[in-house]
Formats: structure tokens, C-alpha cells, sequence
């Protein structure tokens, strides 16, 4: 059933394929990023990662990993098992090891190429993160190591320092919060945002309009914060957080677009 509804959806044309390099435009493209690691701390967040990209996949959006175990894995099976045409990746050279390649050789996913038609293999992860960033409009960051930060990190940048409709960057963010995960490094860049201004110290104090407080991460870079508890998520969890995680996503796109996508329905 779900591959005929995405048969479906290929049909009615949604978004903007390219005929050369087969891939989706911006608005329908997301990034998929999280931990590599694969045990009982991570299967919840595997799982609903899953959901979310094959049910997108359903709706035809690409979704784009950095080809690893753990997140990047399931994003690309789930998407690859809708069609094989919405599951996409991006590696670091050097990141080319045994995990990794256990992973490639699966062939559940097509690999960016450049205009030689040789696959992109980036020389480190922030340049990796960018060459996603240039294919998708939407992200979902799951928890992980000093990568998944650095995903993040990378993606926020982006989207702070845009100045103009043409710079690219992940416009549409969702973050997911497992167990506060990420609640300390929102308040590290909040404090840095801060710093910065000090908009309530002089020579600001006093002025008309002042004191100003500056918009925190949350409301400059993260659409939509998910707070998760993964040690007891149910599968009834993980179908309604999908869910709503994906109609979020659609929604954003819509904005955008001129063919307009149904919400995802959980009774399909």
C-alpha cells in the first residue's frame, strides 16, 4: 500500500525532479542528520527518524543523509523502500571506513555527483553538511556526537547569516530533543547571541527603544522543537510524532509552492 501511494504521488508531479541529475528541488528535499550509533539508547529516535522519511518519501520529498550507520541508515532503507529514487547521500572521504562502507554497499541510496558524474566525496564533515544544505530546504536533526553538533552548528549558521532569498540554507529546522539533549547548547548559543548585542548595557541603556532583547536560537533558527523521550516512546508514539513531524514539513513546503500537497494521513 505504501509503495502504490507513492507511486501515486510521482505521478501527480510533485515538486521539481530534475531530469539530469534526478534529484528533487530544494522544497521537497530533506536533510536527515543524527548519531552513527546504533544500540537500546538510540532505537526510539531510529525509528521515528524512519517513519518520518518513508512517509515523506510517500509524498515524493528526497531525503538526504550523510550516508553513515545509525540515523543516516534507516532515513535512507525507509525512503529507499517507498522508492528508490527519494534516498540520496553525501560522504566525507575520509570517513570512508569499514562502517560506512558496509553501509554504501547496501545500495540504498544514490550518491550527489558532480558534473563529471563522479560521486561528491567531500574532505570534512562541515563541507559534507553544506553540499546537503545546497540540495534541501527542510532538515530534521536527531541527537548524536560531536558530528550531529557540528550538523547543527552548521545549519544554524546558515540560516543566521542569510541575507538574501538566493543564499542557501535550511530555512525550515526541526530539531529533536531527546531528553533535553539539546537544551544546553540552545542556552550556550543564547548566551553567545547575547554577548554579542548587549543590547541592555550602555550606550544602548537608556535610548528610546531600548532595552532590546535579542530573539533567541529558537525563534531566529529552530521552526519546530520536538521534545521526545525515547526510553518510553510507544510505536503509538513514534506513528503520531511522525506524523506530525512530516504534515509540519509538508506544510512549510506548501508555502513555497504552487502545487500544494495533502497532509499525510496515518490511515494510508
Amino acid at each position: 500500500m505504501m509503495h502504490n501511494f507513492s507511486i501515486m504521488n510521482h505521478f501527480l508531479g510533485f515538486g521539481k525532479r530534475d531530469s539530469v541529475t534526478g534529484r528533487q528541488d530544494r522544497e521537497h528535499s530533506v536533510a536527515v542528520l543524527g548519531t552513527t550509533r546504533e544500540n537500546s539508547h538510540t532505537k526510539a529516535e531510529i525509528e521515528l527518524v524512519a517513519a518520518v522519511a518513508g512517509k515523506l518519501a510517500q509524498k515524493d520529498f528526497d531525503i538526504w543523509t550523510g550516508g553513515c550507520p545509525g540515523i543516516a541508515k534507516s532515513a535512507n532503507l525507509a525512503a529507499h523502500n517507498v522508492n528508490p529514487k527519494n534516498s540520496w547521500a553525501v560522504h566525507v572521504k575520509r570517513f570512508l571506513n569499514n562502517r560506512t562502507l558496509s553501509v554504501r554497499n547496501l545500495g540504498i541510496y544514490n550518491e550527489k555527483k558532480d558534473k563529471t558524474g563522479s560521486p561528491v566525496l567531500t574532505e570534512s564533515g562541515p563541507e559534507r553538511t553544506m553540499a546537503i544544505v545546497e540540495e534541501c530546504n527542510h532538515a530534521v536533526i536527531a541527537t548524536g556526537g560531536l558530528g550531529s553538533a557540528q550538523e547543527f552548528s552548521v545549519c544554524a549558521e546558515a540560516k543566521a547569516f542569510k541575507s538574501s532569498k538566493n543564499d542557501l540554507c535550511i530555512d525550515d529546522l526541526t530539531l529533536l530533543n531527546n531528553n533535553g539533549f539539546y537544551d544546553n547548547l540552545i542556552k550556550t548559543f543564547d548566551t553567545i547571541e547575547n554577548d554579542k548585542y548587549k543590547l541592555t548595557e550602555p550606550p544602548y541603556k537608556g535610548l528610546p527603544g531600548f532595552p532590546i532583547k535579542p530573539k533567541t536560537l529558537k525563534e531566529k533558527i529552530i521552526n519546530n522543537e520536538v521534545k521526545i523521550n525515547g526510553n518510553i516512546m510507544t510505536k503509538a508514539d513514534i506513528e503520531k510524532t511522525s506524523t506530525d513531524i512530516v504534515n509540519h514539513i509538508i506544510e512549510e513546503s506548501n508555502k513555497n509552492s504552487v502545487e500544494k500537497i495533502p497532509l499525510f494521513n496515518s490511515s494510508h
